[in-house]
């Protein structure tokens, strides 16, 4: 073999190990030591306004046009100083079709007219802590001159400001908060109301999925719901995409994208008109007995949308076709040069 066949079959051969060793995901999980940061927060309730006597949180009736002060008295545990961040976060329902309080959702939902964070401020967003003491941390609460009825709910987080600690020879990220909730009642309760707010295909994962968008257009807490769907060719009884929530709860004035993957005629979807069937049931006290909506939309799938989904791409299986196709090359290359070497 001459020198240039083989430099040419050490790099095909090369390229392919690159390639392998590329595969290997090499992974390491980092834990602090449970006293990194420990602080803990209590809610400091006016016991007058509270609705709730029992409740662990803040539950009032609100005004227009008023004042209200909260408190949180915040306690560092630690031998070190600690520095907090406050915000107040606006509930709303998270992709598993449940109210979240714990983290910022960045689509307000279009029926929302009054934002925790629009009417709630502390002086300072950060507040410093010395080791072993504790710190009130004050809030003003300004109702706007209009309110609407019904419910705004969300939460008061307290976390630390720095989530990345710093450690010998690395940078640790620590998500290490508290929320507590706020529950504001304007004029009275009113009933949940629900409704189909957009149905879409899309790809999820390589797989086509039926979105079914689900909105409490009300500012009423829903809860103790479950969801039931499916799909079928418009006027048609033959379930080709089902979906189901065993468990459901909805925030005020929110939304929450309910997914149903595509399962029949081996994955093809035809172009044509199709429904969406949605039944949310609920046993909310709110209702005298359970309630059920029943709700449908159709929607058109276009010749483009017309996709196989049986079969999902995904990177191994690319990675795979692409190592199995550099293989037959070096092997080709192989078998030429050892031609060319028996000719000679």
């Amino acid at each position: 073999m001459n020198g240039w066949n083989k430099k040419l079959l050490l790099g095909m051969l090369t390229l392919i190990m690159t390639l392998l060793a590329g595969m290997t995901v090499i992974g390491h999980a980092a834990d602090t030591a449970n006293n990194a940061v420990t602080f803990d927060v209590q809610p400091m309730l006016n016991e007058k306004q509270q609705l709730s006597k029992d409740a662990y949180y803040w539950d009032f009736k609100i005004q227009p046009k008023r004042t209200y002060s909260l408190a949180m008295r915040v306690n560092n545990r630690s031998n070190h100083e600690i520095k907090v961040k406050n915000q107040f976060l606006q509930s709303y329902t998270n992709a598993k079709g449940v109210i979240d309080y714990g983290a910022a959702n960045l689509n307000d939902d279009t029926s929302l007219k009054v934002k925790l964070a629009d009417i709630i401020t502390v002086p300072d967003e950060e507040t410093t802590i010395p080791a072993n003491k504790s710190r009130i941390v004050r809030a003003q609460l300004k109702t706007p001159t209009k309110l609407n009825k019904g419910i705004i709910l969300g939460s008061w987080q307290v976390k630390i400001a720095d989530q990345h600690l710093k450690t010998k020879g690395a940078t640790l990220t620590s998500e290490y908060a508290y929320n507590v909730g706020i529950k504001l009642t304007s004029n009275r309760d009113p009933l949940p109301k629900l409704r189909l707010a957009d149905v879409q295909l899309k790809k999820r994962s390589g797989i086509k999925t039926v979105i079914g968008n689900i909105q409490n257009y009300h500012a009423s807490i829903l809860g103790k719901g479950t969801v039931t769907a499916y799909v079928s060719k418009a006027g048609q009884t033959k379930k080709l995409a089902v979906a189901d929530l065993k468990s459901s709860s909805m925030a005020p004035n929110s939304n929450f994208d309910l997914p149903l993957k595509w399962r029949t005629n081996r994955g093809i979807i035809l172009p044509g008109t199709y429904t969406l069937y949605v039944k949310y049931r609920t046993t909310d006290e709110k209702f005298a007995k359970p309630h059920v909506w029943s709700l449908k939309q159709d929607f058109v799938v276009g010749a483009t949308d017309a996709v196989n989904v049986t079969s999902p791409t995904t990177w191994g299986w690319l990675i795979g076709i692409v190592l199995l196709v550099l293989l037959l090359i070096a092997l080709i290359i192989f078998w030429v040069i050892k031609r060319r070497q028996n000719k000679h």
